[in-house]
């Protein structure tokens, strides 16, 4: 709206004031947006965090404590009601989709002001609440590192990107010890993927050690799945979310996550929720900081100036030679639009496309 008013009062300017308008425009929609209340709640070091890790812890200051007792007392009696429907259908209804539509309480922690802050920077403050959510329970069983579906229900649809056009927002009525079977997130493995196409697999979600069974032997499934994060990347490392009563995860839609054993008679729900960009980034300023990963840092640079329209230096070249996954995006990143990037995509050996 902003934009239309000032470009109604003040003509289209010579061609060789664009640069200099474009800035000055950005810069006065960054101003009125802050004095409107649209703030910018992540700080440079908060979205940096984001950028490289794949996620964000929050704690909703702004939510009474005692409204996450009630959420969890919720999450019981809906799996409890789930337990004694016989029709599977009908019973998945109960703690899956459209959550919000059936919960006074639970849209408080999704209008919550630091929920929609964070989403507001990461994909824009006309963000879409997908429908798909579900109420997940912690059981006596491990998942494997997954990266969710891009369609629900494990289906295959749409294409992974960079970018964040899609953000999870995990919500943790209780505090979540390891003991409860907290999540596991490998930071930083949301610009790495694998495939499993070429066997034949038709499933939306990707799995790292995609044929893993749970063995009877708890030390042992952990060593495999910590074992399948190695395989990835030698330098990843999966830990457990340990948090607060009330606290909130956001995540970076194609983040390796799962679900891990119950080891306690207690039980540990959490909320989860898709959230969907409907627009274009908009400026604003921001300095990306330290990269814990610096085969990382040409990634979360281009998404940064892609993100906030703001510089992000990035070298324009590299004659390393590579085999890792994390290496070969950061050449490639590197390389821009060096001929030679395009020569290696249309080499017939498999490691250097």
């Amino acid at each position: 709206m902003l934009e239309k008013v000032l470009l109604r009062y003040f003509p289209a300017p010579p061609k060789r004031c664009v640069i200099l308008s474009t800035a000055i425009l950005s810069y006065v929609s960054y101003v009125f947006a802050t004095k409107s209340g649209m703030t910018l709640n992540l700080t440079d070091q908060q979205l940096t965090q984001f950028l490289d890790l794949g996620y964000l812890i929050l704690n909703l200051q702004s939510v009474a404590a005692a409204l996450h007792d009630e959420l969890f007392e919720e999450a019981q009696a809906l799996y409890s009601m789930h337990a004694q429907v016989k029709d599977k259908r009908t019973g998945l209804h109960l703690i899956a989709d459209n959550l919000t539509a059936r919960s006074r309480l639970l849209r408080e922690i999704v209008d919550a002001p630091e929920v929609g802050g964070a989403l507001g920077d990461i994909l824009g403050h006309d963000y879409y609440r997908y429908s798909h959510s579900f109420i997940h329970q912690s059981n006596a069983s491990d998942q494997t590192f997954h990266k969710d579906s891009t369609y629900p229900w494990g289906l295959r649809a749409g294409l992974r990107s960079h970018r964040p056009n899609w953000a999870m927002v995990f919500y943790y009525p209780q505090e979540t010890t390891v003991e409860l079977g907290p999540t596991y997130i490998v930071p930083g493995s949301q610009y790495w993927n694998v495939n499993h196409e070429y066997n034949g697999n038709v499933y939306g979600e990707d799995r790292l050690n995609i044929d893993s069974q749970q063995t009877q032997n708890p030390d042992a499934y952990d060593l495999e799945l910590a074992q399948s994060v190695k395989a990835l990347d030698e330098r990843l490392e999966a830990f457990p979310v340990l948090v607060p009563k009330g606290a909130v995860l956001i995540v970076h839609f194609d983040l390796f996550h799962r679900g891990s054993r119950q080891q306690s008679a207690q039980q540990r729900f959490m909320y989860k929720f898709w959230y969907v960009r409907t627009m274009e980034p908009r400026p604003r300023p921001f300095k990306l900081e330290k990269i814990t990963d610096s085969r990382r840092f040409s990634a979360a640079a281009k998404v940064g100036e892609w993100l906030t329209h703001s510089p992000c230096a990035v070298p324009t070249s590299s004659d390393l030679e590579t085999s890792d996954e994390a290496s070969r995006l950061d050449r490639a990143l590197r390389l821009g639009k060096d001929p030679r990037l395009l020569e290696e995509f249309q080499s017939n050996t498999e490691d250097k496309r």
